[in-house]
Formats: C-alpha cells, sequence, structure tokens
C-alpha cells in the first residue's frame, strides 16, 4: 500500500484511539480497537468533507481532517477535566485483556485476523481489475450497484466534486450519501488504486460490523457461541429454501427408481408400504450432497424465481445486503458499534456526546441508520434515562438534524412510472395492485388491514417461506413483553428477566417496532430498500431468539429453539455451498461480469487527462458507461435505474439525450438544427457517441463524425466530441 494511503488510515486511527480513550473509559480493549477505527474513521472523513468545502478536496483538507478533531478533543478535556490522560484508558484496557489466559487471548487474535482477513479478501475477490486492465464484478449485485459508487468515489477523487453534485443528474443537489464513498477517494488520493480503495473500504467495514454486532451480543447475551450464532444470522438467515434442496434429491431418487411424479410421493408410498417409503427416504437423503454439488438454482431465489418452495424474496443477506450495498454496510457498522459503546458507557455524560457526534454523520452515510439510531435512542431515554443516552441527542439533533435537513429538502419522488413514496404495503408483499400513498386515513385503514392479514394463510406462508421462525417468534418476543410490563413480579417477567438484560429487552422491543412500520410502509420506490430497515429488526430478533436459546432453563426447551436457530441459516449455508469449485460452470454464480473493458478504461484516462473536472457530459445513460463511471465528470443523466430509485422525473433529460445522440437533418452549427439548442440547455461540454454498449441510447456516430467537432478521446466504437464550441459551455 502507498505510503500516503497508510499515513491517512493512521491519521484517523490516531484520531479514534485519542478521542476513545479521553471519552469513552467503559470499553474493554477489542471494543476499544473497533470503537476507535469506527470513530476516528467516521469524525475525521467527515471533518474533512467540512473542510473541503472552505479550501477544496486537497491533501490540505485531508489534514485538516484529521488535526481538527484531534485538537478540538484535546481543548474539550481540557476545558472539562474529563478525565486523565487518553493513554490511561488505553493501558487500563490493555492490561485487563492481557490477564487473560493465552488460550482466550489466541482464540480473540485468530478471530480478528480471520474476520478481517476473510472480509477484505471477499470483497477484493467481488471487485477487482482483471490481469487485462478490464474491471470485473464476480457477482451479479455487485456488477449492478457498484458502478455507482465508482464512479462517485472518482467524482471526489479526480473530479473535485465539491461541494458535492449529482454525477448521474448533472447540475442538481447529491441525493446519495457522500461520505461511504468520500473514504475511498481519498485513500486513492493517497495513491491507491480506487478498485483497491473501495474493496479495503467495504472489507473494513463488513469486519467492523461483524465484530461489533458480535460484541454487542456477547455483552447482551454473555455467551460467545451464542454471539457467534447472531453473526451467523446476520450474514446467512433465511427462510425455508433449503427444503428445495430435500425436494430436488427426493425428485432424483425417483427418477432412478423409475417412479412417475405423480405417484412418487412420500404419503402415497407410506400408505402402500411404509418400509418402501423409508427406504426412498434413505436413498434421497442419499442424493443431498449431489444436488448441493449440483445446484442449478439458488434456492433463496435471487438469481431466479424458479424457487422451492416459491414464493421466497428475502435472499440471503451476504449476497443482497452486505456485498451490494456499501452505503449499508458502513451505516450499520456505525450504528451497532455506536449502540455497543453505550452500552459500555451508559452513565457517563461526556460518553454519550462524543458517540451523538458520531451518530450525526450518519445521514450522509446511511439514512435508514440515522432514523433507526433516533429511535433507539428514543426508546433508551424514555425507558433507562442513562446520562449517555441522554446527552446522545445533542450530536444526533444538531449535526445528525442539519444533514437530514439537507438530503430531506431536496426533490423526493414524482409521478414518473409509479415511484412516488413513501408508500402502503400492509405485510411487505412483491407485488402492490394499486399504490396508496401515505396519508392519516390510509395509515387509519392500513392498521385494520394489518390486523386482518395476521390471520390469513397469505400472510404466514410469505413469512415463513422467507424468514423461517423469525416472524413468529417476533409475535412472541412482543407477548412477553408487553405481558412483562403489565406484570412485572409474574413468572413471565421473571422468565424474560432470565433470558433478556434489559438493554436486550430494549434492543428487541424495537426491532419490532421497526419490523412493523417497515412491513406497512415503505420509504423509498423499490419496496427491496425496506431491508435496509428490515436488517435492524432481524439483529433485534438473532438476539432474542439466541438470548433465549442460550439462556432457558429447561434444557429440552433451549435445545429445541437452537434448533431453530439452526433452520434460520440452513439456507444461506446451502447457498454459500455453491460458491465451491465443484458446482458446474454453467451453474457457477461467480463469473466475470465486465463493468469497464481495457478499451473503456483508456478512453476514460483520456478524457480525464484532456477535459475539466467540472465539465458536463450527454451520454447514452448506459450502465456500463465509462464517462459515467471512471472519470468522475458530470452526466446530463446516467443509468435509468438509478434516477428511478431516486425518485427523480428524468424522462425530459432522456427524451434530449436522446434527441442529442440521433442528430438532425441539418448541420449542428445551423439554427434549425435542435441538437444545438439542448446542449445549451444542460450546459453541455462533451458529447458521447457510445456504439458498444447496447443498453444505452442510440446514436447516429455517421452524423456526429460528418460535424467535424474536436474528438477529446477515441477508442473503438467510441467517441468523445468537444461541444463547447456550440452550446457555448
Amino acid at each position: 500500500m502507498p505510503l500516503g494511503a497508510w499515513s491517512i488510515l493512521a491519521g484517523w486511527g490516531l484520531v479514534g484511539a485519542y478521542i476513545s480513550g479521553a471519552f469513552l473509559p467503559g470499553l474493554r480493549f477489542g471494543q476499544r480497537i473497533l470503537v476507535s477505527g469506527v470513530l476516528g474513521t467516521t469524525v475525521a472523513v467527515g471533518t474533512t468533507y467540512i473542510a473541503a468545502l472552505a479550501v477544496g478536496l486537497t491533501p490540505t483538507a485531508i489534514l485538516l481532517g484529521v488535526f481538527i478533531p484531534l485538537i478540538v478533543a484535546a481543548a474539550c478535556q481540557r476545558l472539562f477535566h474529563s478525565g486523565g490522560d487518553a493513554r490511561d484508558a488505553w493501558k487500563y484496557s490493555w492490561s485487563s485483556w492481557y490477564s487473560q489466559s493465552p488460550e482466550a487471548l489466541l482464540f480473540q487474535c485468530v478471530m480478528w485476523v480471520v474476520v478481517v482477513g476473510s472480509s477484505i479478501a471477499l470483497f477484493s475477490s467481488m471487485f477487482l481489475v482483471r490481469w487485462d486492465g478490464a474491471v470485473v464484478a464476480r457477482f451479479p449485485t455487485v456488477w449492478a450497484d457498484w458502478a455507482l459508487h465508482l464512479g462517485m468515489a472518482q467524482s471526489f477523487a479526480i473530479g473535485h466534486n465539491i461541494p458535492a453534485k449529482n454525477i448521474v443528474f448533472a447540475n442538481t443537489a447529491m441525493y446519495y450519501p457522500p461520505l461511504p464513498d468520500l473514504a475511498p477517494a481519498l485513500l486513492r488520493m493517497g495513491g491507491l488504486p480506487i478498485v483497491t480503495a473501495l474493496d479495503l473500504m467495504s472489507g473494513l467495514g463488513i469486519a467492523g460490523l461483524v465484530l461489533a454486532v458480535y460484541m454487542l451480543a456477547d455483552e447482551l447475551i454473555g455467551r460467545s457461541t451464542a454471539a457467534a450464532a447472531v453473526v451467523f444470522i446476520l450474514l446467512l438467515g433465511g427462510g425455508l429454501g433449503f427444503w428445495g434442496v430435500a425436494a430436488a434429491a427426493w425428485k432424483i431418487a425417483c427418477v432412478h427408481a423409475h417412479m412417475g411424479a405423480g405417484t412418487c410421493t412420500f404419503e402415497n408410498l407410506l400408505q402402500v408400504s411404509p418400509g418402501r417409503a423409508a427406504a426412498m427416504a434413505f436413498r434421497a437423503i442419499g442424493y443431498i450432497p449431489h444436488v448441493l454439488a449440483n445446484q442449478s438454482v439458488n434456492y433463496d431465489g435471487l438469481e431466479t424465481s424458479v424457487t422451492i418452495p416459491t414464493g421466497i424474496v428475502w435472499n440471503t443477506p451476504l449476497f443482497t445486503w452486505w456485498l451490494p450495498q456499501r452505503t449499508f454496510v458502513v451505516g450499520m457498522c456505525v450504528a451497532v458499534t455506536g449502540l455497543l459503546a453505550l452500552v459500555r458507557n451508559a452513565t457517563w455524560k461526556r460518553s454519550g456526546i462524543v458517540l451523538g457526534l458520531m451518530f450525526g454523520w450518519l445521514p450522509i452515510i446511511h439514512v435508514e441508520s440515522y432514523l433507526v439510531v433516533v429511535g433507539f435512542t428514543l426508546i433508551w431515554t424514555v425507558f433507562r434515562r442513562d446520562r449517555a443516552w441522554q446527552w446522545t441527542w445533542l450530536g444526533l439533533l444538531v449535526i445528525g438534524g442539519a444533514f437530514a435537513y439537507q438530503l430531506g429538502s431536496v426533490q423526493h419522488g414524482s409521478a414518473l412510472s409509479g415511484n412516488e413514496y413513501p408508500w402502503i404495503d400492509v405485510g411487505w408483499y412483491p407485488t402492490v395492485p394499486v399504490k396508496v400513498l401515505v396519508s392519516l386515513p390510509a395509515l387509519i385503514q392500513a392498521v385494520g388491514s394489518y390486523v386482518h392479514d395476521v390471520f390469513t394463510v397469505r400472510y404466514w406462508g410469505h413469512w415463513l417461506v422467507n424468514c423461517g421462525i423469525a416472524v413468529p417468534f417476533t409475535f412472541v418476543c412482543g407477548a412477553l413483553l408487553v405481558w412483562s410490563a403489565v406484570r412485572p413480579a409474574g413468572a413471565i417477567a421473571r422468565a424474560t428477566g432470565r433470558w433478556w438484560k434489559a438493554e436486550a429487552k430494549l434492543l428487541i422491543f424495537g426491532g419490532i417496532g421497526i419490523f412493523f412500520l417497515a412491513t406497512t410502509i415503505v420509504f423509498q420506490p423499490w419496496y427491496w430498500d425496506n431491508t435496509k430497515f428490515l436488517g435492524y429488526w432481524y439483529l433485534a430478533i438473532a438476539l432474542g431468539i439466541t438470548a433465549a436459546a442460550w439462556r432457558m432453563r429447561s434444557i429440552w426447551t433451549a435445545w429445541l429453539l437452537r434448533l431453530g436457530v439452526v433452520t434460520m441459516v440452513l439456507t444461506g449455508a446451502v447457498v454459500m455451498v455453491r460458491w465451491g469449485p465443484w458446482t458446474p460452470p454453467a451453474d457457477q454464480i461467480l463469473q466475470d461480469y465486465v463493468l469497464m473493458t481495457p478499451a473503456d478504461v483508456h478512453l476514460a484516462d483520456a478524457v480525464v487527462l484532456n477535459t475539466s473536472p467540472h465539465a458536463v457530459f450527454a451520454t447514452g445513460m448506459s450502465h456500463e458507461d465509462p464517462v459515467m463511471i471512471l472519470t468522475g465528470r458530470q452526466v446530463v443523466a446516467g443509468y435509468e435505474g438509478w434516477l428511478w430509485s431516486y425518485g427523480l422525473d428524468y424522462l425530459p433529460r432522456k427524451t434530449a439525450l436522446a434527441a442529442i445522440l440521433a442528430g438532425c437533418n441539418a448541420s449542428i452549427h445551423s439554427s434549425t438544427c435542435a441538437v444545438q439548442g439542448l446542449l445549451r440547455q444542460y450546459d453541455v461540454s462533451y458529447v458521447e457517441v457510445d456504439t458498444v454498449h447496447a443498453d444505452g441510447l442510440p446514436a447516429n456516430a455517421l452524423w456526429w463524425q460528418e460535424q467535424g467537432l474536436p474528438v477529446a478521446a477515441s477508442e473503438a466504437g467510441i467517441t468523445v466530441y468537444d461541444v463547447r464550441g456550440v452550446s457555448g459551455a
């Protein structure tokens, strides 16, 4: 790694180490390392973002991002006499950690190495620069989502995109939280290749999240095995898709027994001969390894709608949450790490202030995580009244509120293609006949509809197939918590008190609220984006299930519940098996999904060299457009799917781009040619004529070639024309 990138990372770590040592006294050594890394990176990158507004995104801004937090923290510590030297907390936590047995120390060191190393390796193997120079994604959802992240990171690193503008909708405010893509951009400025920087920060983000979840679960449950179970549920959790393996194995057994599908059912065989039914069952079990090694479909339904059982929309979280959704990874890492630190420092006012300041950056990291943290803080403030939670509001409202207002004040939602939001979806089903927008009458009706749906086969069938025991346990937990509150001295209250600590009860209570809210209201145009809320419900319920399973006095009930925990991760485990080399090439999920060819990379390099960072480009709206992804420049309108998900009415710009690329019947310099007016309307400096990427708008390459315009960059099938002389840009 280049020295500049190492120095930046070291600076972020120094910020976190000093602040955690000075203001967060109640952390263990491993927790302190984690909190320091997350806190330091969040505060330093956020401060760099603010400093860049004044001095530009330069090395000076990066230095200010490190030194301003250090100076402010030292001044506050001295002014308010906030404890002793920051090193004291580190020395104390180190001595406590080092006093453990050698076996415990070795286990913790190995855990850190495995988690951090495997997380970075995972992302590095999913998004990389191939030997021939092509930018390649190895997983379809990474290919689909990371093009935008790469483009945004490049816009900061080489496009000087401060104040942040929306690179895929030129000359408008950025709608997407910028900090998760600003961090790798800063490392890119430190000399690290941008793809490597994205992989590194994503790997560190998922590693931080895994460690934070494990430490929080260990803190609330007190059992390392239970804490590990929570992590596995959050990574691999799913529903009943694993039954598809048994069904496929049974089908193979029937074929080898020369029995038709109509007669080869377990019920029929059981009526004819119980012995033969048992023999067929054992034969089917023998075919399960073959099915696992030759998976032609994904049993969580990620790649195809042909799933057994049908109706699966809850895909394995590792694939649909953590791999593609970088902002979700970073946001949840910050949120869970902050919750861990608050639980450990609940009585310290200064800790609440510091962690509130960290939470305050969440609106420009991940908006859903900010809203969840606000909800949890409200619950803790009302029911616990700990000083740290009360003082957290200072940063949440002052810093977080300002950023939230900034994001909320821009345009969200239009009548285009039904992407107005938020809208009602009682039960969170994948298909809604008529979209009903949120209003007070609609909400009242939705509550009644939800009560009705709870007593329907459709509701329970949908959730049992997709999440197994998670939703039934949600209802059980809710009933137990309510009953315990009504009768705090009763047997149920005493039992739940043994299973769940007070902090765990509040976390479960908040998770239940998130579940019912997120399965009633969809907060973005696409219903699946509600998983960004439901992920927090899943974490809370995973904590509740595992805590009960490992802390129950009844051995049989505890083991039955642990079996339920196993069923929650079986589908994800089955899908993970498909990553192995034994899967036939035709059915491999890991393939080279080329995002940028070597020619695309060369074109982008030429564009960066020959054009202004602030220039606006007219392109064909392709998902694989090199100008949009690699140059950091603004385009009139980028990939259609991203614009729709913003809730933008992009159709006028799409129409304009189609007309620009198609040309006209006269010369571009003629007053009768509409292209000239459109170029001026959207302040276009360059036009990219792309005949390679078929998913974009078609271009009249011959007409553009005949206009005699200067060429800024060219590769086979793609030419970038300089139109500043026509548009006046």
